[in-house]
């Protein structure tokens, strides 16, 4: 006799998982009141980093920075540790102390590195006026996350900055051609992408 075949064991996700995976998807898209309903109902449900996370993104996205830089901080709160909260949390803060800034960002990323603390490093070296160090930033910002369309507009700009027009112009037309969530100005990009196309 046959031995019985073994139990297939499926791993159904529970709703919070769910809920998340949805809201995530949404946000891709650029749907942000989808993604916002579907974050809430998963931080109702359950308060989580992750929930938090993606309404504050979303609060980011659309310009509330009080409402993001709540959220970000009741994430840290949950999680003191968590490197995306206080990246974005010095980036909306702003440089107050420049020197001080640069040194816990560069702490976070020796501890945890992200695309969202490269980003933060490439805003506090582009406030100083150091593009090459920006530069350098937001291509490990890009690289972590090519998907990210202000990614790769900040490193447009940077290159840009450096006269390097050929490589600005691939990342200006890489972020044109994400259509999902973003905060760069989608007209000032297309603006120079037809510039820089006339400099050829």
């Amino acid at each position: 006799m046959a031995a019985p075949a073994p139990a297939i064991l499926q791993f159904k996700p529970d709703a919070q998982t769910t809920l998340l995976t949805q809201a995530y998807a949404a946000y891709q898209r650029g749907a942000l009141t989808e993604a916002q309903r579907l974050y809430t109902q998963a931080a109702t449900h359950r308060r989580t980093a992750d929930a938090l996370l993606g309404l504050a993104a979303i609060a980011s996205a659309q310009n509330r920075d009080a409402d993001a830089r709540r959220l970000y901080r009741e994430v840290l709160e949950i999680d003191p540790r968590n490197a995306a909260a206080q990246g974005a949390l010095l980036d909306l803060l702003g440089n107050t102390d420049g020197l001080v800034t640069e040194s816990r960002l560069k702490m976070l990323i020796e501890r945890a590195p992200s695309p969202q603390l490269y980003q933060t490093l490439g805003n506090l070296y582009a406030g100083q006026g150091r593009w090459n160090d920006a530069q350098s930033a937001y291509f490990e910002a890009y690289r972590g996350a090519p998907d990210n369309a202000d990614y790769a507009f900040n490193l447009a700009v940077s290159l840009d900055q450096l006269q390097q027009y050929p490589s600005a112009l691939t990342y200006y037309e890489k972020a044109l051609a994400d259509s999902g969530a973003h905060r760069y100005d989608r007209a000032q990009a297309e603006a120079r992408v037809q510039q820089l196309k006339s400099l050829r």
